[in-house]
């Protein structure tokens, strides 16, 4: 047999072979995760009639406009690092404004009180929505978060200058403005999105911190605005999981790859999608447990035991459910750092108006979770310290090592 004909047969054999077979196991694929499929964008419509695409409010864009102009996204790296700088300062006395950032500060200040007034005043900002929920993948455009980020932070910086010249009413509204900031994404539900209110918030806890007194419209404000985030979480959770599944099949993934490997990742879709449809439904049933356990109670060991196993040995189901995991207790740590926020302002106002800090604090606020508690103390330096004991077993496995659950008070602001 000539070499080119027995090369022409062995193909014709071949697609004869395998062709038929690649499209009995398609078949099979879709027949068997048909039902997880159906779910799945039934879910995907849901989630369109809900979140449909939105465009920026005129507020936004103006918001962009000046941006651009102001070169206010010049600014991150330097904003970063004195914000930084100010939430590690403890009760030392907070380092002054770099002079770059004081002199944009005050180039700018007209334009930032004008800003802060609108949206202190509640005045509707929507950064829009720019992705259809039905077709997330790797290269959704999202919204201009950063955008949010650096009003956020001069916000923070204006705080600070407002409080040192004791203007409260001033400070007041800056603390409003960045809530109606966060209070944007609200509407938006991916986890991007939610990341950046929780650092926002988290942050505004931190600033919070290290000034004397807070604004008493803020507390409440604040309060009410964590607790709307935290009910949040679990459902932004699920649209996580679903983004996940579809970024199987993402063809973004073999972009810039070979033929060859387009052709088997062409190939190989059909039984990705099987794949990803069956951990979908597997990562819902565990978010759907995971609402009923109690997270200041239980055991890491114990939560991994939930955790349902795929049919697939190389997907490390540990390994997925532990991301969820972090994700899932932040809000609790948020809701910790809130509290440590609540105590020491509670014991400044108290050694305020004694001159001294007090031997104890009643009643101290009591922590949301049942077996921890805040311990307050006087020690023998002369500074006070607020922590927070018997944390929870889950928050020391899978939390955020970025949170406090202890602070030390000088005495500094006593002679002001």
């Amino acid at each position: 047999m000539k070499p080119k004909l027995w090369k022409y047969r062995f193909l014709i054999i071949a697609n004869v072979v395998l062709i038929p077979g690649w499209l009995i196991g398609v078949f099979l694929a879709n027949t068997t995760s048909r039902d997880a499929l159906a779910n799945r964008d039934q879910y995907s419509e849901n989630m369109y009639q809900e979140f449909p695409p939105r465009e920026p409010s005129s507020f936004a864009l103006e918001l962009e406009e000046w941006a651009e102009s102001s070169d206010v996204y010049q600014l991150q790296y330097r904003l970063d690092r004195y914000l930084r700088q100010v939430f590690e300062s403890g009760d030392r006395r907070v380092p002054d404004i770099p002079q770059d950032l004081q002199r944009y500060l005050n180039q700018n200040q007209a334009e930032l009180s004008q800003i802060r007034d609108r949206l202190a005043q509640d005045e509707t900002l929507d950064l829009g929505l720019p992705y259809d929920v039905r077709n997330f993948s790797f290269s959704t455009q999202f919204p201009n978060l950063s955008l949010l980020n650096r009003l956020s932070q001069l916000m923070m910086l204006r705080i600070l200058e407002h409080h040192q010249a004791g203007e409260i009413n001033q400070a007041e509204a800056s603390f409003k403005a960045i809530l109606n900031l966060n209070n944007s994404l609200e509407k938006n539900p991916d986890l991007l999105s939610q990341t950046t209110m929780e650092r926002n918030y988290k942050n505004l806890l931190s600033l919070s911190r290290q000034l004397d007194y807070l604004p008493e419209t803020i507390a409440p404000k604040l309060e009410q605005a964590i607790a709307t985030h935290q009910t949040s979480n679990v459902f932004n959770l699920q649209f996580e999981t679903y983004f996940y599944s579809l970024a199987w099949t993402d063809n973004i993934i073999v972009e810039d790859a070979s033929p060859m490997v387009q052709l088997l990742w062409l190939l190989a879709r059909p039984y990705l999608n099987l794949i990803a449809a069956e951990v979908w439904k597997l990562e819902n049933q565990l978010l759907g447990e995971m609402q009923t356990l109690d997270i200041c109670r239980l055991t890491p060991q114990e939560l991994l035991e939930v955790i349902p196993a795929t049919h697939w040995s190389f997907i490390n189901d540990v390994e997925r459910g532990e991301v969820l995991f972090q994700w899932w207790v932040r809000p609790q740590q948020l809701q910790f750092a809130l509290e440590l926020s609540q105590n020491l302002q509670q014991i400044k106002d108290q050694a305020r108006r004694e001159g001294q800090f007090p031997e104890a604090i009643a009643p101290i606020r009591s922590s949301s979770c049942e077996e921890s508690q805040w311990v307050y103390e006087v020690n023998p330096d002369g500074t006070a310290t607020i922590r927070l004991e018997n944390i929870p077993n889950l928050i020391s496995e899978f939390g955020s090592p970025s949170y406090d659950t202890h602070h030390t008070i000088v005495t500094g602001f006593l002679a002001e």
